[in-house]
């Protein structure tokens, strides 16, 4: 039986914050896609390689400076054309994307309202929850003023009550 650890969401939340200064701004469209993506990817436990891989996400890989390859812990994909970021651990999936600027959180927190569709919603640190169904959507804004950030990390609400 697999137990959502809840020590593991601030994690994957601090991993997307602390990306920001590499990621250039992603679309509105990239980020709603990778969200999404995000979704069908964690459906299944454990998360679900093909279906990643026919969406177009693909494993990236960390090297040190000797070329040696470096075991991240988590699975990390990346898309041609999208520069959103997707973080893949324990069964849960985080999207973190660049935005042009501080304003862009509302628009892209307001496209994912119209595309999720929530049966609830609540304020948290600055960002919101979003329940529908058996999926929860954790969107806070990350990074910083010079260098805004969407981080968004989706699960299925049976992990945390097992």
């Amino acid at each position: 039986m697999r137990r959502f650890r809840f020590f593991l969401l601030p994690l994957l939340i601090g991993m997307a914050g602390s990306a920001h200064s590499a990621l250039r701004p992603a679309s509105t469209d990239d980020i709603v896609n990778a969200t999404m993506a995000c979704v069908a990817i964690s459906e299944k436990l454990p998360t679900d390689a093909a279906v990643a891989k026919a969406l177009g996400w693909n494993p990236a890989t960390a090297s040190n400076k000797d070329g040696q390859p470096i075991d991240m812990g988590m699975t990390i994909l990346s898309h041609s054309n999208n520069r959103s970021l997707l973080m893949v651990l324990d069964g849960n999936c985080s999207v973190t994307a660049g935005l042009e600027k501080v304003a862009d959180f509302a628009t892209t927190l307001m496209h994912l309202r119209r595309q999720i569709v929530p049966d609830k919603e609540v304020p948290q640190d600055g960002g919101v929850v979003m329940i529908k169904g058996q999926q929860i959507y954790l969107i806070r804004p990350t990074g910083s003023r010079k260098s805004p950030t969407i981080a968004i990390t989706t699960m299925l609400r049976r992990q945390a009550s097992q």
